[in-house]
């Protein structure tokens, strides 16, 4: 057999620990000649170089020794250059294709770390508007929008989310930062939340009395109606609850399977008379409920 064309065995990373000063202070000289800097982030160096931060604040006491003593710059978070900054921040919108990010999503990507942006522009908004980007999050926020967002997450997942779920930008349109300082908490959060929700009964507001301009059988049909054929959030939710966050047909769910979009439905539809009440709604996903509707 051609020894191009056999298996190679996975071979074990031994993790070493008695490493020679000059050999970790020529890697960071060779990761400042591949980047064409003389100043990097631990973020960035591991990015490139070979070794872990561990390593170096063990033998030098912190990174920014270990810079100094292999001749580079310090970073003091002061000697970058603003445009060098909102450079950077503009490669990463460039990148993942997006005109506004968290700070998380910008340090998976970026060279620097959230805290010279904070020294440079004061905040993490500032920084994206100096380079021409969108504000990412607004932070005076009502708690109505915290937990309505707590609800959307929670349906698009499937399932309870995670802190780190709100540091998604794909999934929660607030991080866990204002959660945290709104709420004291991730945890008190999710309380405060469930108590929220729980005060939705189940019905929704009753119809106004005027619809003179409505056909006469739809007149007829309202006046017997109790409740609004919109389903609000709060009940929406407590009707996915109920159901596990699964279709009541196919049994499919956010939660297994990624791209399904649940929908909540009149049992009884609201045109025939059917009530917009937990107990004539239920979960069907987008297919099935297309589906029903043909039908």
């Amino acid at each position: 057999m051609n020894e191009n064309n056999q298996k190679k065995n996975y071979e074990l990373k031994l993790i070493r620990r008695n490493i020679p000063i000059d050999e970790l202070l020529d890697d960071l000289k060779i990761v400042s000649k591949k980047l064409g800097q003389n100043y990097f982030s631990m973020d960035t160096y591991e990015k490139h170089g070979q070794f872990s931060r561990g390593v170096f604040k063990a033998k030098f006491g912190s990174w920014n020794k270990a810079l100094e003593k292999a001749g580079l710059e310090i970073i003091n978070r002061r000697n970058i250059p603003e445009d060098e900054l909102l450079d950077d921040l503009k490669t990463v919108s460039k990148k993942i294709g997006q005109n506004s990010f968290s700070m998380e999503t910008y340090e998976k990507h970026g060279q620097f770390s959230r805290a010279v942006f904070k020294i440079k522009f004061g905040s993490w908004n500032k920084a994206l508007e100096k380079a021409g980007l969108l504000i990412f999050k607004k932070y005076n926020i009502p708690d109505d929008d915290f937990f309505n967002n707590i609800a959307l997450v929670w349906e698009k997942l499937g399932r309870q989310p995670r802190q780190y779920d709100f540091d998604s930008d794909n999934i929660s349109s607030i991080s866990s930062g204002p959660y945290k300082k709104r709420f004291g908490t991730y945890n008190n959060a999710l309380k405060l939340f469930v108590k929220w929700i729980n005060k939705g009964n189940g019905v929704s507001v009753p119809i106004a009395k005027n619809n003179n301009d409505l056909p006469l059988n739809q007149k007829q049909l309202n006046q017997k109606q109790k409740t609004k054929r919109e389903i609000n959030l709060r009940l929406r939710f407590l009707v996915l609850s109920r159901d596990n966050f699964k279709c009541k047909i196919c049994g499919r769910s956010p939660a297994t399977e990624i791209n399904t979009k649940l929908e909540v439905d009149h049992i009884k539809s609201w045109s025939k008379g059917g009530e917009t009440v937990i107990d004539n709604l239920q979960t069907l996903c987008s297919k099935c409920n297309g589906g029903k509707s043909n039908l």
